[in-house]
């Protein structure tokens, strides 16, 4: 019976191979952080796939039951929007698999590679698709509002650009750290 944590002789022709002091840890520690990595971009698509079904079920309520036209035409491009979001997610945004039978820091680097690229542009995939629906839906909502409450009609289309804006500064913060580690890994290896 063959041990299933056994890379095999491949695996270790090649780690033994791999002479670089940028990237000089066990075969153990990559594999934990592979492990780690791969989990965090598990939990991170399967917060994001379960907040696109919150708002597909809730702009879906909305679009059936909201009266203004305005209203409804906006749930429906939300909805539109999230589903847009999940299917982006799941294309560019999946979890790579680990694959310790090539060059692991170049492995490495391009799994940060590609998160980088997708937390890069997040306004584009993520926050765009989400603006002709909310304006929509914020334009009749405020045609609902008496004229003694358009301040706080106001206030709600704030707290909306707010959100977009912490969201979009948090995923650049996110992408920066990724561009940080990704540049560590590709600089030359110093020498002593």
């Amino acid at each position: 019976m063959s041990d299933v944590h056994d890379p095999g002789p491949d695996v270790r022709a090649v780690w033994q191979r791999t002479t670089d002091p940028r990237f000089d840890v066990s075969l153990d520690d990559v594999r934990k952080r592979a492990r780690r990595f791969r989990a965090r971009i598990k939990r991170r698509n399967l917060r994001e796939y379960v907040a696109c079904v919150f708002v597909i079920a809730v702009f879906g309520f909305y679009a059936v039951h909201f009266q203004p036209l305005l209203m409804k035409i906006g749930s429906v491009l939300i909805c539109l929007a999230a589903i847009f979001i999940a299917i982006v997610l799941h294309r560019k945004g999946h979890a790579g698999r680990s694959d310790l039978s090539g060059d692991c820091r170049s492995f490495h680097a391009d799994e940060l590679r590609r998160q980088y690229d997708l937390l890069r542009t997040v306004w584009l995939w993520y926050l765009l698709p989400f603006v002709p629906g909310l304006v929509l839906f914020r334009a009749g909502a405020h045609t609902l509002m008496p004229a003694n409450r358009q301040m706080a009609g106001v206030a709600g289309d704030v707290v909306c650009l707010a959100i977009f804006l912490f969201i979009g500064w948090l995923n650049r913060r996110s992408a920066r750290k990724l561009k940080r580690e990704l540049d560590q890994l590709q600089s030359p290896a110093k020498e002593e």
